[in-house]
């Protein structure tokens, strides 16, 4: 196990049983024993991957929390003074120290961590827990055990379609199960689009196959091939009856029965997310060092790249007014249309990341899950 810094000698309030125990070594390898039982009773029904790299996944997400939890629940008075103070412009303010850089070992405060990361964008960043800012919480519910989430978007105002690892399913905003089809797609990349109140396609990359649902008492499936010797992301996103679909060299513009209407040169893109019917996010992959995110404009195919954006999102969506928000190391993220003025507005507890993240401009209602596949729904504060 890694040794945490040894900044200052100090004391923590993390938990009482792992703070007193004699070895705190062996209380945290009970715990872990108790989520290998949980996870592989699930995994024993589902076989969907290997235990052993599922465990080795929640252990190190276990180690990382336990430290951040450390961090930011120091109770030492002398300690706090030392570092609860931003090393860029040193504010003291509790409220506005959101960022703790492991490898730098400093905090940063929210105006402050667009700049570190822009000067560190490989650094491993931990997150105060619990920042709730601009939004309340309305309800939260578990749509399906031991059935991982892999996308969720609103079909209408309290209807969302949950892409499940081995089915979609349509639900109301109190959980409750209106229908699901079992389907066949990719674990990681299967990305689905809402086309309208009843249509929606599921991307299936590994397959280069496009799953156009209908929705309705009697659900139907039809199939789309995509190009041959073409790869796809799993990015998709649909705008008046037009699919738009990342593939690794360009974006392909096809109509619902599969042929392809355009094509716009733009490699490396890994999500769309459709603003307007003039605007379209681009979120490029993690590898491309440059680009982050960029605006397309579908009007005439130009583009506009977001400068001084450190991000290549997990998952992106845009509020009522036009405004940004992303997932990124389990915190969500706020931003203008334009990619200013970033800000967290939403962390989790310890132990839990937020992923996906979905928005319906009409309840102003924005939805996510944790780690766990739990849904949570948030209302915007007027």
């Amino acid at each position: 196990m890694p040794k945490e810094p040894d900044l200052k000698k100090r004391k923590t309030a993390i938990t009482s049983n792992i703070e007193h125990s004699e070895d705190a070594g062996k209380t945290l390898h009970h715990h872990d024993r108790t989520i290998l039982i949980d996870v592989k009773q699930a995994l024993q029904k589902l076989g969907e991957i290997p235990l052993v790299d599922y465990y080795i996944k929640i252990y190190r997400k276990y180690i990382r929390d336990f430290k951040k939890k450390s961090v930011f629940t120091a109770t030492d008075d002398a300690y706090c003074t030392d570092i609860r103070e931003c090393n860029y412009c040193h504010t003291t303010e509790d409220s506005q120290i959101s960022c703790y850089c492991l490898e730098c070992q400093i905090f940063i405060c929210d105006n402050c961590v667009i700049e570190h990361r822009m000067k560190n964008k490989n650094h491993n960043n931990f997150y105060r827990p619990e920042i709730l800012r601009g939004y309340k919480l309305a309800y939260s519910w578990t749509p399906s055990p031991y059935s991982r989430i892999v996308d969720f978007k609103f079909m209408v105002a309290d209807i969302v379609a949950i892409l499940h690892i081995d089915k979609l399913c349509t639900y109301n905003l109190t959980g409750r199960l209106i229908n699901y089809l079992s389907i066949t797609m990719d674990q990681e990349n299967s990305r689905i689009a809402c086309i309208n109140d009843c249509k929606i396609a599921v991307t299936v990359p590994s397959n280069n196959l496009i799953q156009i649902l209908t929705i309705l008492a009697s659900t139907t499936l039809t199939d789309l091939r995509t190009p041959e010797e073409t790869k796809m992301t799993g990015g998709v996103t649909c705008r008046m009856d037009i699919l738009y679909v990342a593939f690794s060299d360009a974006i392909r513009l096809m109509d619902l029965s599969g042929i392809i209407q355009r094509v716009v040169n733009i490699p490396g893109v890994k999500l769309l997310h459709s603003v307007n019917n003039d605007k379209m996010l681009c979120v490029y992959n993690k590898f491309d060092s440059v680009k982050t995110v960029s605006c397309l404009d579908c009007t005439n195919d130009s583009l506009y790249f977001f400068e001084r954006f450190p991000f290549h999102p997990d998952d992106v969506t845009t509020d009522d007014v036009g405004n940004i928000i992303f997932t990124e190391d389990g915190v969500i993220w706020h931003a203008d249309s334009d990619g200013k003025n970033i800000k967290i507005i939403m962390s989790p507890i310890p132990y839990y990341e937020y992923e996906k993240i979905t928005y319906n401009k009409d309840l102003k209602c924005l939805i996510t899950n944790n780690g766990y596949d739990d849904v949570t729904e948030y209302r915007k504060l007027e």
